[in-house]
């Protein structure tokens, strides 16, 4: 009975150093994932590299640099913002407010089609930041930062 418990933990072991090493070697993985990320932030951020979130070629004529230093398409960005709050590349947050967010004055979620981003990447419901424009609002009501006219 001994030797058949030894012989069941021999291969227990071995299936599970198995799987180990071919988890970690596999570039699906979750952890070989990290490693790429990781090798591309020690490539750099060139000016001419690829779009962090559809991997495309950048253009110089079509590009968004986030608060991080990674860049962008434009209307990639227009999707990103409203679903991630933080960069793909580095972990960053790069964007304050997401669709699902409550409205900083009125408590409210915020959606995608009726949320609207200051300057400072701040967002608010659009009714509500023209009815704190009309009432003499001149500052983003979180960070005071000057709203953009």
């Amino acid at each position: 009975m001994v030797y058949v418990n030894l012989i069941i933990g021999l291969g227990l072991v071995s299936v599970a150093a198995f799987a180990y090493f071919n988890w970690h070697n596999d570039r699906s993985s979750p952890y070989s994932r990290w490693v790429l990320l990781n090798e591309r932030r020690i490539v750099g951020r060139s000016p001419n590299g690829r779009c962090t979130f559809c991997q495309y070629e950048l253009s110089d004529d079509d590009r968004r640099r986030m608060r991080c230093g990674h860049a962008m398409h434009n209307l990639c960005y227009l999707v990103f913002r409203y679903s991630h709050r933080k960069c793909l590349e580095c972990d960053k947050v790069v964007n304050v407010n997401i669709a699902g967010d409550l409205c900083t004055i009125c408590l409210d979620p915020l959606s995608v089609y009726t949320m609207v981003y200051l300057r400072c990447s701040h967002a608010l419901h659009e009714k509500c930041l023209h009815q704190y424009q009309a009432n003499g609002g001149r500052h983003c009501p979180v960070c005071r930062m000057g709203i953009k006219e």
